[in-house]
């Protein structure tokens, strides 16, 4: 989480009506964003399944689609860790 000068936590901390850290929200988000990959990526993973039911698929080409989506939610976690990591 990218670091919160004092007058930066104290102007969060009076905003903040309900008593949560920054680090809570940050938490919140990511897990959030996190929920909404995995279920992007499970629905990649029905379509491509769905995919080889029409005739002349071959289970390559709907493997694909699937390594392909993995490989993009692998980069994506990769570059969150970079800006986020502690």
């Amino acid at each position: 989480m990218p670091l919160m000068s004092p007058a930066q936590q104290t102007a969060f901390n009076g905003a903040n009506g309900s008593g949560h850290s920054a680090a809570d929200v940050h938490t919140l988000v990511v897990s959030v964003l996190i929920v909404l990959m995995l279920v992007w990526l499970a629905w990649v993973a029905i379509s491509a399944y769905q995919l080889l039911k029409t005739p002349g698929v071959k289970t390559p080409e709907a493997a694909g689609k699937v390594v392909r989506a993995a490989f993009i939610a692998m980069v994506i976690m990769a570059v969150a860790n970079i800006v986020w990591g502690t």
